[in-house]
C-alpha cells in the first residue's frame, strides 16, 4: 500500500504552511485549524483506500477522534488519538485499513495513538479503566459511517450509570498525583500547561464529569453561564500558550520552561524579539501575569465544581451565627453565608468568613465565591481604613489554615479590594527563574512562613520569634515587603506604600515607621550575607548600625528567612541559611557588646594566634609554626577557627616536604548540610586560582564560595565551599581524582580551559536557561578599606567562573575572596580583589581594561 499518498503529502505541506503563518500572524486558531487538517486527511485518505478496496464499504465502521483531537485542541506537536470503531466483529481487512490510514502519519513524524475495536470492547474497557473512559468522553466523529458513532454514543448511558462518583474519586486521586508531579501551575513560574493544577487538565475534568452527569439525567450544571464562558476563555488562553510553546520548540512540550518564555510571549504578541531586552522582559511578565490569572481561575472553578457535584461525606451541617441577620453554614459543599430575608450581606461577615476558613480549613462554597466576588468592592469600602480590619487580617495569617484562606481572599479579589495597592501587583511576574511564584502568591507564602515561625516551636528561629514584643509589625512588613515590585528600587517604593496604607488604616506613627523601616531594609541581610566578607567587622558593623536595635535586627532576620523560603530553592538552601545566621549572630553580638577597641582587637588577635600555635605545635615543628604564623594576614584569624588554621599549617608542611607534588588537598564536610570544604595548599603562581576553579568544575563540583589566604614564602591556601560530589557513596574517590587533576593543571600537563571547552561541546551537556538580559559589571572602591569589590552578573554557563578568573589574573588582579551565587539562570558573583603591587583598582584606564576583558567572556 502506498505510504506516501497524496492526502498525506497535502497534510504535511499544509501543516508546514500553518506553522509558518502562525509564527507571523498569531496562534489563536491553530488548534482548530490543525484539527481540521487532520480531519481532512482522514476523510481524503479513507476515500483513497475505499476506491482501491470496495469490499470495505460493506463493513459498518467509523473513525472517531478521542482525547485532545476529539476536543479539537490539537497543538502543533500533540498526539493524534484516533479509534477505528467497528459495529460488531472486526474483519480481517481491518489490519490493512489501519495500516493505510496510520502508516503515512508515522512517516510524517506525527505521534499517533490509535486503536481498532468494536463497540462492545470499547464499552467493556471503559467500565474497567477510567483512563479509557476519560478519553472516550471526548469522542467526535471524523469519517466513515456516522451511524456507528451514534450507536456508540447511545450506549454510553449504560457505562455512565452510577459511575460518576467513582469516576470523580479517580479524578481526585489523579489530581493528588498531578500536584506531586507537576505542581500547582497557577502559582509556578515554570508551569506545566497541560497537567499542572490550574492547567488544561482541570478544564478537561469539568467537561468529562459534565458529560457523565448529563447522560445520567436530572442534572443541572452548577456553573453559571458567565462562569462557563469564563472557563472557555481561560482554557483557550492556556491552549494558545501551549500552541506557541510547541511552535517555539518544534516538539511536544508541556512545561513552559524559563528559557522558552520569551519566544512563547513573542508568538502570543505580548513581546517582540527586536525589542530592547528590558522592554521585552516587561512583555514577558505581562504574558505570564495573564497566564497565571487564567490558571488560578480555572483551578478555583474546578475545585468548586467538584465540591458542588460530588460533595464529600460530612459529619453534619453546622450553623454559626455571625449577627442577627447573618449566619455562617458549614456544609459539604463548603462555607456559605445565609442572610435573613430582606438583608444584604454584612461586610463584617465577609471578613469573619475568611477568618473562620483559616481556623477550620474549610473552603468556600461556589455560591459563596460568587457572593464575595460580587460584594468585594462594597465590603472593602465599608471595612477599609479600620484598624480592626487590619487586625483581623493579621489574626488570619496566624491561624492553622491561614495559607488556604488567604489564597481564597486573593483569588476572589477580596484582598485586593481591602488593599488596592496589593491588587496592583498581585499577578506581577518577575521574569527570572529565581522567584518561583508571582508577587501575590509569593507574599502569601512569606506570610505563611512568618505565621509558622510565630506559632512557636523549639527550633532556633521560632525561639527568636518568641522574643518579639510586637510580632504584628513583622507580619505587616511581610505583607508589604514586595508591594513596590514593578518599580526600580522596590524596597524604597514598598516602604512608601506601607506608610500610605498603614496611615490610612490609622496605625500609630511609630508603628508605621517601624513597618516602613523593615520593608525598606528587607534585603539588607540577604544582600550582605551573599555579597560581603562576613569576617570584616566593618561589614557586620554596618548591618548592626542600620538595624539599630535588637528587636529590629531579629525582625529583619526572620523576614529575610521567610521571604527567601517563599522565593524558591535557589534563594533558600542550607548554604544561604548558614550565611544568614552567621551575619545575624555577629550583628547581634555587636549590638550586645559593641565594637572592639583597638587594644581589645589586638589582644583578640594575639589570643587567636596563641590558640593556633598550641594546636599546631602538637604535630608540627615549633619553628615552622612560628615562622608562618607571623606571615599570615590578620584577616585569617577573623575568618577561620584556630583548628582550621592549624590544618592549613599541616597542609603547608606537607607541601614543604614534597614541593614537586604542586598541591596538597584536604576535603571535609562543611558545617552546613549538602556542602564540602575543599582546602588546597600550593605555591602562589600566575593562573593558580583560575586553574583550581577550572579543576573543580571539571569534576562537576559547584563552587559556593572561595577564600584565599596568603602565607609566607610564596605559599597560598585556597578554601572552597562546594556542592557534594556526584558520587555520594564514595566521595573520597572524587577527592583523589581532583587532587591529581589539580597537580596536572598546576604543572601544565592538563589545561582546564581546553577540558571545559570539550565538556561544553559534549552532547550530554545541557546549558542552563537564562533571561535575555545583558551582562553587568560593577566596581566598588569604597565599600572595603583594603579591596576593590567587583560584582559580575551574566547568563550562567559551564566554567564561567574559571573564565572570569582567567581574565582577572591576565590583568594582574588577584582574587582574595569570592562569593558565588547563581539565580535566575544568571551568576551574581562578588570578588574582593587587589591589583598590581597589592593596590586597589582605581583609575579609568584600569577599569576600562577590566570591562573590556570581562565582557567577551560574559556575553
Amino acid at each position: 500500500m502506498n505510504n506516501n499518498p497524496l492526502s498525506a503529502h497535502e497534510l504535511g505541506r499544509r501543516r508546514e504552511e500553518l506553522a509558518t503563518t502562525a509564527r507571523q500572524h498569531g496562534v489563536e486558531t491553530v488548534p482548530a485549524q490543525t484539527t481540521a487538517l487532520m480531519d481532512r486527511y482522514f476523510r481524503d485518505r479513507l476515500s483513497e483506500i475505499l476506491q482501491r478496496n470496495a469490499g470495505l464499504r460493506e463493513v459498518p465502521f467509523s473513525l472517531v477522534a478521542v482525547g485532545g483531537y476529539g476536543r479539537s485542541e490539537l497543538c502543533p506537536a500533540s498526539d493524534v488519538d484516533v479509534l477505528l470503531l467497528f459495529r460488531r466483529q472486526i474483519p480481517d481487512a481491518a489490519t490493512e485499513l489501519s495500516a493505510g490510514l496510520f502508516h503515512p502519519l508515522w512517516d510524517l513524524g506525527l505521534d499517533l495513538g490509535h486503536g481498532v475495536r468494536n463497540i462492545k470492547d470499547c464499552l467493556s474497557l471503559a467500565r474497567e479503566d477510567f483512563q479509557v473512559l476519560s478519553s472516550l468522553l471526548d469522542v467526535r466523529h471524523v469519517a466513515g459511517d456516522p451511524a456507528v458513532t451514534r450507536r456508540f454514543r447511545g450506549s454510553f448511558p449504560r457505562v455512565a450509570r452510577s459511575r460518576s462518583r467513582a469516576f470523580a474519586a479517580w479524578v481526585a486521586e489523579r489530581n493528588v498525583d498531578r500536584e506531586a508531579r507537576y505542581g500547582d501551575s497557577s502559582a509556578l513560574l515554570e508551569p506545566n500547561l497541560k497537567n499542572g493544577l490550574g492547567a488544561l487538565r482541570d478544564a478537561h475534568q469539568i467537561g468529562w464529569c459534565s458529560v457523565l452527569l448529563e447522560v445520567q439525567g436530572k442534572w443541572v450544571n452548577p456553573l453559571s453561564r458567565e462562569e462557563r464562558q469564563g472557563l472557555i476563555n481561560d482554557a483557550a488562553f492556556v491552549l494558545q500558550a501551549r500552541t506557541a510553546l510547541h511552535l517555539a520548540t518544534g516538539r511536544r512540550t508541556d512545561t513552559l520552561f524559563f528559557d522558552l518564555q520569551p519566544q512563547v510571549s513573542d508568538l502570543r504578541g505580548f513581546s517582540h524579539p527586536e525589542q530592547e531586552p528590558f522592554e521585552r522582559a516587561l512583555g514577558v511578565e505581562r504574558f505570564l501575569s495573564d497566564l497565571h490569572r487564567c490558571m488560578g481561575r480555572i483551578k478555583t472553578l474546578r475545585q468548586a465544581f467538584f465540591r458542588e457535584c460530588f460533595p464529600p461525606r460530612f459529619r453534619r451541617v453546622r450553623h454559626v451565627s455571625l449577627s442577627s441577620a447573618t449566619e455562617l453554614v458549614e456544609a459539604p459543599q463548603g462555607l456559605r453565608l445565609e442572610q435573613a430575608e430582606g438583608h444584604v450581606p454584612d461586610p463584617r461577615a465577609g471578613m469573619a468568613l475568611f477568618v473562620h476558613a483559616a481556623r477550620t480549613g474549610q473552603p468556600l462554597a461556589l455560591e459563596t465565591l460568587r457572593m464575595v466576588r460580587g460584594h468585594a468592592p462594597d465590603w472593602a469600602a465599608a471595612l477599609a481604613d479600620r484598624p480592626e480590619t487590619l487586625q483581623s487580617l493579621l489574626d488570619l495569617f496566624r491561624l492553622p489554615h491561614g495559607g488556604e484562606a488567604s489564597a481564597m481572599m486573593l483569588e476572589t479579589g477580596f484582598l485586593a479590594a481591602l488593599i488596592p495597592e496589593f491588587g496592583e501587583v498581585q499577578d506581577l511576574v518577575q521574569f527570572d527563574d529565581y522567584h518561583v511564584h508571582p508577587v501575590g502568591p509569593h507574599t502569601l507564602a512569606t506570610m505563611e512562613n512568618l505565621g509558622t515561625l510565630l506559632a512557636g516551636g523549639e527550633d532556633y528561629p521560632a525561639s527568636l520569634a518568641r522574643e518579639l514584643a510586637r510580632p504584628d509589625l513583622l507580619l505587616l512588613a511581610g505583607l508589604f515587603h514586595d508591594l513596590g515590585k514593578g518599580h526600580q528600587g522596590h524596597s524604597v517604593k514598598g516602604a512608601e506604600i506601607a506608610r500610605t496604607v498603614l496611615e490610612r488604616y490609622g496605625l500609630p506613627a511609630s508603628d508605621v515607621e517601624q513597618v516602613a523601616f523593615l520593608v525598606r531594609h528587607h534585603l539588607l541581610l540577604p544582600k550582605t550575607a551573599m555579597r560581603k566578607d562576613l569576617s570584616d567587622e566593618a561589614v557586620v558593623g554596618q548591618v548592626a548600625g542600620i538595624a539599630g536595635t535588637m528587636e529590629r535586627l531579629v525582625m529583619l532576620h526572620l523576614l529575610s528567612m521567610a521571604d527567601s523560603m517563599a522565593t524558591g530553592p535557589r534563594a533558600w538552601s542550607s548554604w544561604t541559611e548558614t550565611l544568614f545566621s552567621e551575619l545575624f549572630l555577629k550583628a547581634r553580638n555587636l549590638l550586645s557588646h559593641g565594637p572592639l577597641s583597638a587594644p581589645a582587637s589586638t589582644a583578640q588577635l594575639l589570643e587567636a594566634k596563641e590558640a593556633v600555635r598550641s594546636i599546631a605545635e602538637r604535630f608540627l615543628p615549633e619553628s615552622f609554626v612560628a615562622r608562618h604564623l607571623e606571615a599570615v594576614s590578620p584577616r585569617a584569624f577573623q575568618a577561620l577557627a584556630p583548628e582550621a588554621l592549624a590544618r592549613h599549617l599541616e597542609l603547608m608542611h606537607r607541601f614543604a616536604e614534597a614541593p614537586d607534588r604542586h598541591v596538597f588537598l584536604e576535603a571535609r564536610r562543611a558545617d552546613v548540610p549538602d556542602a564540602f570544604e575543599v582546602t588546597v595548599a600550593s605555591k602562589n603562581r600566575p593562573g593558580r586560582f583560575a586553574r583550581l576553579t577550572g579543576c573543580l568544575t571539571m569534576h562537576r563540583l559547584d563552587i559556593l564560595s572561595a577564600d584565599v589566604f596568603t602565607w609566607g614564602r610564596g605559599m597560598v591556601v585556597d578554601v572552597f565551599r562546594v556542592s557534594p560530589p556526584k558520587d555520594r557513596l564514595f566521595p573520597d574517590s572524587t577527592w583523589e581524582r581532583l587532587v591529581q587533576t589539580m597537580r596536572g593543571a598546576l604543572s601544565g600537563e592538563i589545561s582546564p580551559a581546553r577540558e571545559l571547552e570539550q565538556m561544553r561541546r559534549s552532547p550530554l551537556h545541557q546549558p542552563r536557561s537564562a533571561p535575555p538580559l545583558p551582562p553587568d559589571i560593577k566596581l566598588d572602591d569604597e565599600a572595603s578599606d583594603f579591596y576593590t569589590i567587583i560584582e559580575v552578573a551574566a547568563p550562567d554557563r559551564l566554567g564561567l567562573l574559571h573564565d572570569i578568573a582567567c581574565v582577572l589574573e591576565r590583568l594582574d588582579i588577584e582574587v582574595h575572596l569570592a562569593k558565588i551565587t547563581t539565580k535566575s539562570g544568571r551568576i551574581a558573583d562578588i570578588f574582593y580583589v587587589r591589583g598590581t603591587h597589592g593596590m586597589r583598582i582605581n583609575g579609568p584606564e584600569q577599569e576600562t581594561a577590566l570591562r573590556q576583558g570581562l565582557l567577551p567572556v560574559l556575553s
